[in-house]
């Protein structure tokens, strides 16, 4: 009664839960709909996030005011003491939030923390701090500088800056990107902007200006009537996640309600109410889902769409199964049987549906791996949400599905009235038929793995429900833990499976469509980049309207001008490479602009002859003038290039004169990304939201290799520089097909594409090993079994949910704590390997790092070339490795120099560092940095000229090399497949030990059953020295006295034996006396009478003796009886005549009175 009562306690609960939920969502939808905003309700909403923003921003100036000040007040007294530049580091370095950090004096820097920030004007007299807002490339910042002066009179200079907003072109940069809306902690529903130093746009619905006195700036803050859509379409999305909030919610509760009720009410009506709203919701989650927008809320990226899709329907699987096990247990008798012929129609239909319901899984499960970025052979220990949310609902809706499958079939075989092999084989008949059909129609025709994969779960499933039927299986007896880990390593399998054929038809799409952009889409861009700056430049150096190139310096300095003013309106052209020439009409080079440390030889070569043919042969004349642009450069260039195009055109004296003054060559390329070289992997690096292999694209001119490009982590996959005849050949045949090759030891998967007749372009992505795939499906394996075992603390309500402490048998408690323990040991010698394994890695990356800083020193050290940057550029190419070089702490030169332009970086040298080599003569300092979700190891080393220190130089690593690491991940994989083998092992002789163990407690236990039976002559062999060993012992011993105590209750029961013979036979004797003596008595009597006749009396006398002689006879057989007692006695029954024994009796005593 009392769990009775709390089931109801939970069910109101729940009811009323459900209630609320439903009353809630109507509420949330009448409102959404009833109160669409106008856009008078729009323009009050704006104008007062701008009110907001302004005050909002106004403090923010105060108290970056405030805070700065409160620094200088600080660092003061440090400076009154004369303390070392130490301790000014570790006061400023300690202040969070600054961008940037300077105190300097008026000759040097003192110290300094964060990016660079440079000197401002002198303050104005009487000012004790100016604040103004800086421009530097993509960063706009706020900055203050103070005035310092110490108790000698001395001036210093601080300066603190605090970013604003910062956009970056390169991809791997987007981490560190803000706006000032981030920056002030801005969250409003209608989006706000903010330009400083600037007006307002025209199209604004509301604005603010904002004048500041302190440093003579100024900010507008408006918000403008184009982001009315977006702002309708965030309004949108809220409103949608809390509307797929409370539709989670209600079928949930709706679940937990119904199962809930099973344990109160009918559970029949309540299985077949649960059946159906698993149904309905299932049908309304097609249906009405695609129409809820699920996009703004879960975000436009397929997969998230698609797992929650997955995770719904894993959830109503795990309910059904739930309904369905309950229902089964509770109508265990089956009292009553369905008819034979309702059974066939039950049978066909069953049938169907666990087809229907096997293959939708599948080809669930395969549409997501084939058409979205899931990645479940990544090496990685802990893998994504992604990955964790697909080994969730995947391994559920299968151990779901395949609980519901047994039960559903178990409990089908005990409720109708058929043979159990010929109901299982009208099941299978049903389902191979159905199977058959989607195999020969356009569902599966193709995908003959999902007949093998679903025929293969069926027929173990319905093997295992006719044991269970016939009685052989008893699921609920068995260890659930050693059940989980086989359902569990079943799910494993299931759900790899899809992802084993989806990865397979995912790569050969992608290798397809990568083959397309790399043949298109950056060319394209590259070629546009080109032209561009060429018309521009041609226009702008004829508009100088020279009559001839004497005056260099007026061209140079237009030149450079025009070229600055192009890269600052076009700032997404970093992540490309630039050589610009411009040379006269003789070929002597005017000017020069390279956005690298320097440009590659291929780029300046050229030839007036080869610059003017082209105009010529396509008779390009002024007024129609162009550039010509060349796919291939005059000279060829290596195949380290992503893409390049080369491009010229002539400038003129005029802008409508036909004399040229000289030509522009521009060339444009971008870097196939090397990990050797970090920096410029991170600036070649594009962000391939849809991919997580790498790809190598490689273009074949006439066989011979022209350029590479890497798509993805920037790993090594080996190539060749020629086809080989094998595959010009096929290529003849077949324009577009897919190979697996061994290169240099590595297999790898290549798709060759024949665009023309002398092009063709190839695709290349190393294969996924068999070792990676027993690793993912090991890793799959782990995760779900703590996945169930989460799972089962949160139905530790639901008895037959629980997987500890259900065990009766002490041999399988033992077993389980012994899988228990070996399954944590396991984990933890995974862990300290990984952590062992990696810092051995991060240990030898920082002994090759230091080896390259010894290297480039000794290059600058043996250099006699004055010029830094070209041997920078020498030592980067001899180390194979990105180089920055730095004087005093300020940056000069570096090989990629966009990673400090784009404050990724700072230009910098660490204050710390730079006070070890200056102070301390220190020769090696290293620091970490990190960009986006790389890390950086930057090596920092002093470079000397006759002892003196003139520059510092710096080369930066991967802290985890994507090579390197793939490396350890592989390691750390062998160490876990290795681990799973001991640790099996391991289990397997537990499992032999705790069998050991417990089989003589279990002979002790037949031997009492056999003892409390009466038998006493059952003793155990004595098989071990311990305790166990001596428990049996004690236990024959007690056999021996129990014998020896049953012995000697016989004797005392044998001689009460005769004690009660004696008494017995006295009193057989006693019997027989007694009638004699009367006899004798009566006779006496008889013969003192006088007045009896003789022969009365004769006949009386022989009657008598008649009778004493068959008493005496009794006497007799007694005592021959009793003779013959080690015998059983024998007792004669004879059929006498009662009558005519009383006759007797009453003729004896006839005379007597």
């Amino acid at each position: 009664m009392k769990l009775k009562a709390l089931q109801s306690k939970k069910i109101t609960t729940l009811f009323t839960l459900l209630i609320l939920s439903v009353i809630s969502l109507a509420v949330l939808e009448i409102n959404f709909y009833s109160n669409t905003p106008s856009y008078n309700d729009i323009e009050n909403m704006a104008s007062q996030n701008v009110r907001s923003a302004s005050k909002s921003f106004e403090k923010f100036i105060t108290d970056f005011k405030k805070r700065s000040l409160d620094l200088g007040n600080q660092v003061t007294p440090l400076l009154n003491k004369s303390s070392s530049p130490e301790q000014v580091y570790n006061l400023i370095s300690n202040e969070q939030g600054f961008w940037g950090v300077l105190l300097s004096d008026s000759s040097e820097a003192i110290a300094w923390t964060g990016f660079r920030v440079l000197k401002n004007d002198s303050l104005a007299e009487g000012d004790s701090i100016s604040i103004n807002i800086v421009n530097a490339q993509n960063v706009s910042a706020l900055q203050s500088t103070q005035l310092l002066i110490d108790n000698s009179g001395h001036e210093y200079s601080l300066i603190t800056a605090l970013k604003l907003k910062q956009s970056n072109v390169i991809d791997l940069g987007g981490s560190s990107e803000v706006s000032i809306s981030d920056v002030l902690g801005l969250d409003f529903n209608f989006p706000i902007h903010f330009n400083l130093n600037g007006t307002a746009p025209d199209n604004t619905i509301f604005k603010a200006e904002q004048f500041f006195a302190e440093g003579s700036f100024s900010a507008s803050i408006y918000a403008i009537e184009s982001d009315i859509p977006e702002y309708l379409k965030s309004r949108k999305a809220d409103h949608a996640k809390l509307r797929l909030i409370f539709i989670v919610l209600i079928i949930v509760v709706t679940e937990f309600l119904l199962s809930s009720l099973s344990f109160v009410y009918n559970p029949k009506k309540v299985f077949l109410i649960s059946t159906a709203s698993i149904f309905v919701f299932w049908a309304l989650s097609w249906t009405l889902l695609p129409f809820l927008d699920l996009d703004l809320v879960l975000g436009e990226q397929t997969v998230h769409i698609e797992l929650f899709y997955l995770g719904l329907n894993a959830f109503l699987a795990f309910a059904f199964a739930v309904f369905i096990s309950d229902f089964y247990y509770s109508n265990k008798t089956f009292a009553k049987k369905l008819p034979s012929g309702f059974g066939l129609v039950v049978y066909t239909i069953i049938g169907v549906l666990i087809a229907v319901v096997l293959v939708g899984i599948s080809i669930t499960l395969f549409r997501i791996i084939s058409q979205t970025s899931l990645n479940l052979n990544d090496l990685k220990l802990i893998p994504g949400l992604s990955v964790l949310l697909y080994y969730l609902f995947g391994g559920v809706l299968w151990i779901a599905t395949s609980w519901s499958v047994i039960y559903l079939i178990t409990f089908l075989l005990k409720s109708i009235e058929f043979k159990g092999y010929f109901s299982i084989g009208l099941i299978c008949i049903s389902f191979f038929s159905t199977l058959f059909l989607l195999n020969i129609s356009n569902v599966i025709f193709d995908k003959l793995w999902i007949s093998v994969l679903v025929g293969g779960l069926f027929l173990i499933l319905a093997g295992l429900a006719y044991l269970s039927w016939y009685g052989f299986l008893d699921l609920r007896s068995k260890s659930r833990l050693r059940l989980l880990l086989l359902i569990c390593a079943l799910a494993s399998g299931l759900a790899y499976t899809p992802f084993y054929y989806g990865q397979i038809e995912w790569r050969a799409n992608t290798m397809t469509e990568e083959a397309s952009r790399f043949a298109k889409e950056n060319d394209l861009e590259i070629e546009s980049i080109t032209l561009e700056t060429l018309y521009l430049l041609e226009e702008e150096l004829s508009k100088l309207q020279l009559s001839s190139t004497q005056n260099r310096f007026l061209l140079t300095s237009e030149f450079n001008k025009q070229v600055d003013l192009l890269f600052k309106q076009n700032p997404n052209w970093q992540s490309f490479s630039f050589s610009i020439q411009l040379i006269d009409r003789n070929g002597d080079p005017i000017s020069e602009f390279t956005s690298n440390l320097n440009a590659p030889g291929w780029t300046k070569t050229y030839d007036m002859f080869s610059l003017e043919v082209p105009y010529v042969q396509e008779r390009i004349r002024r007024d129609i003038i162009r550039p010509i642009i060349r796919r291939n450069p005059l000279e060829q260039p290596p195949a380290k290039y992503t893409s390049f195009r080369q491009g010229w055109i002539p400038f003129f004296e005029s802008p409508t004169s036909d004399q040229k003054l000289g030509w522009i060559i521009c060339s444009v390329y971008q870097e196939q990304p090397q990990y050797r070289k970090p920096l410029r992997a991170v600036v070649a690096s594009k962000k391939e939201e849809d991919s997580y292999s790498t790809f190598l694209l490689s273009e074949y001119e006439n066989g011979k290799l022209i350029r590479n490009s890497l798509s993805g982590t920037p790993i090594e996959i080996p190539n060749y520089s020629m086809l080989s005849n094998q595959n010009m050949e096929k290529l003849n045949s077949d324009s577009l097909f897919t190979v697996t090759e061994t290169i240099q030891n590595t297999e790898v998967v290549e798709l060759f594409w024949k665009r023309s007749q002398n092009n063709v372009i190839k695709v290349s992505t190393l294969k996924v090993t068999l070792f990676n795939h027993v690793f993912s499906v090991l890793r799959f394996f782990f995760y779900l079994i703590l996945f169930i075992f989460f799972l089962s603390l949160l139905v530790q309500w639901r008895r037959n949910l629980q997987i500890f402490g259900t065990n009766r048998k002490f041999r399988d408690r033992l077993i389980d704590r012994f899988i228990i323990a070996s399954l944590l040991c396991l984990t933890a010698l995974i862990a300290t390997s990984s952590v062992a394994i990696t810092n051995q890695s991060q240990e030898i990356t920082i002994d090759e790092l230091e080896n390259k800083l010894v290297g480039i020193n000794a290059t600058f050290e043996n250099s006699e070339d004055r010029d830094v940057n070209q041997t920078l550029l020498l030592s980067s190419t001899l180390i194979n490795s990105d180089a920055v070089l730095f004087e005093r702490n300020r940056l000069i030169a570096s090989t990629a120099p966009q990673i400090f332009s784009q404050h990724l970086l700072p230009a910098q040298v660490p204050w710390n560092v730079y006070n070890a080599i200056i102070n301390y003569g220190s020769e090696i300092e290293i620091q970490e940095f990190t960009i986006g979700d790389l890390e950086f190891l930057i090596g920092y080393t002093p470079i000397k000229k006759d002892g003196i220190i003139t520059n510092i130089a710096a080369i930066p690593t991967f802290l985890k090399t994507p090579s390197f690491n793939e490396q350890l991940l592989t390691t750390i994989s062998y160490l876990v497949g290795l681990f799973v083998l001991v640790f099996g092992l391991f289990i397997f002789a537990a499992a032999v030990i705790a069998n050991r163990m417990t089989s003589p407690l279990e002979e002790l236990s037949e031997g009492i059953k056999t003892i409390s039976d009466g038998s006493l002559e059952t003793t155990l062999p004595v098989k071990s020295n311990d305790e166990i060993g001596s428990l049996t012992n004690t236990f024959n011993l007690m056999v021996y006295r129990l014998q020896e105590l049953r012995k000697n209750l016989v004797e005392v029961e044998r001689e009460a034996a005769w004690k009660e013979m004696a008494q017995q036979v006295a009193h057989e004797i006693k019997n027989p006396l007694t009638p004699m003596k009367l006899n004798l008595q009566h006779l006496e009597r008889q013969v003192k009478a006088t007045n009896i006749d003789p022969e009365e009396l004769k006949k009386k006398v022989s009657k008598i003796n008649s009778n004493m002689i068959e008493q005496i006879e009794s006497l007799s057989r007694i005592a021959s009886d009793f003779s013959k007692f080690a015998r059983p006695m024998e007792q004669e029954f004879t059929k006498i005549d009662l009558n005519k024994v009383l006759q007797n009796v009453a003729d004896l005593y006839s005379n007597e009175q």
